[in-house]
């Protein structure tokens, strides 16, 4: 920041400049954009960048470096903010992570069901449908002359598995209880109620729940009626199958009429952002005061927070 930036917070700074980081609900996409462009502008906030730092978490260890270097890390007010910026950022990053893996695993759903060209075929991506008390998201829609789909994928880093109560939950917990989190069973009832809703009572849905990662596999520890559980090398056989075992429903008018019918009813899907961005970027603003602007004397630390604002004789200390 220069010249009159200088007067304002790092936080106002970003807020005047990129309202976008501050809505409340995003697309998936846009939730990517965002955070991937906060940490950049972090990162450039650095004063000292020597170790070319690119991901998010590793900003923590310049703070802590620096800090260790200045003789600070034993002052508990430096300490506790290190910690609370760790968690934020260490949250952030987890968010980058997860917003990626979840977009990849979509697209790699996508491209395997491009590969049915033995049908015809409707595939419908992200679908948001609302009826009576019941709102729900759907990865993909999937209408072929045998069947309708609705596709959930999950991208798990590691096994899962669909427990009795249909809760999701990694293998490697140590306790299945504190996984019950996502209810993949009740999520799939009320897809395939809301769509036929939409469709038809007399429609068979069949939900699917899809990996979206190669290396990692979900499975059920007691089969549902309602859903399967499928592998990304499985899901075309899987849906391919039901030409040898169902008899041919939907003709090409029907399939388009279908598929126009939940285009029309779609809503766009907004996630809400899992994170608090104003309170990383203050306290983030605030750490960077306090370790690489504070030097070796402690009075322009105390002088700062006694008036939370840039004075002109602080300058030398408090540019970015």
């Amino acid at each position: 920041m220069k010249g009159k930036e200088k007067e304002q917070s790092l936080l106002n700074w970003m807020k005047s400049g990129h309202p976008e980081w501050f809505k409340e609900t995003y697309s998936r996409q846009e939730l990517l954009e965002v955070l991937l462009s906060l940490q950049d502008e972090l990162i450039a906030q650095l004063p000292e960048n020597t170790c070319k730092v690119k991901r998010i978490t590793d900003v923590v260890d310049v703070f802590r470096c620096n800090a260790k270097r200045r003789e600070m890390l034993e002052e508990k007010d430096i300490s506790d903010l290190l910690e609370e910026v760790s968690c934020g950022l260490d949250e952030m990053q987890r968010l980058i992570s997860s917003t990626i893996s979840g977009l990849n695993g979509e697209k790699r759903v996508l491209n395997e069901l491009k590969l049915i060209d033995s049908m015809d075929i409707e595939i419908i991506p992200n679908v948001s449908l609302f009826i009576d008390n019941y709102r729900c998201e759907i990865d993909y829609v999937v209408i072929t002359n045998y069947g309708i789909y609705c596709v959930e994928v999950k991208t798990p880093s590691s096994d899962m598995f669909i427990d009795k109560r249909g809760y999701l939950i990694p293998t490697k917990i140590d306790n299945p209880k504190r996984g019950r989190k996502n209810n993949i069973l009740h999520q799939c009832r009320v897809q395939q109620h809301v769509l036929k809703q939409y469709l038809g009572a007399d429609k068979r849905i069949t939900a699917l729940v899809v990996c979206g990662n190669w290396d990692t596999d979900i499975y059920q520890e007691n089969k549902s009626g309602y859903i399967e559980t499928l592998g990304l090398g499985s899901l075309v056989e899987r849906i391919q199958e039901d030409t040898e075992v169902m008899d041919f429903r939907y003709g090409t008018t029907e399939i388009s009429t279908m598929a126009r019918m939940i285009k029309n009813a779609d809503m766009e899907v907004e996630f809400p952002i899992d994170l608090d961005i104003a309170d990383i970027v203050q306290k983030y603003d605030d750490l960077l005061k306090m370790i690489f602007y504070s030097e070796d004397t402690r009075e322009v630390f105390y002088i700062f927070i006694l008036t939370s604002t840039f004075s002109k004789n602080l300058d030398t200390y408090f540019s970015y």
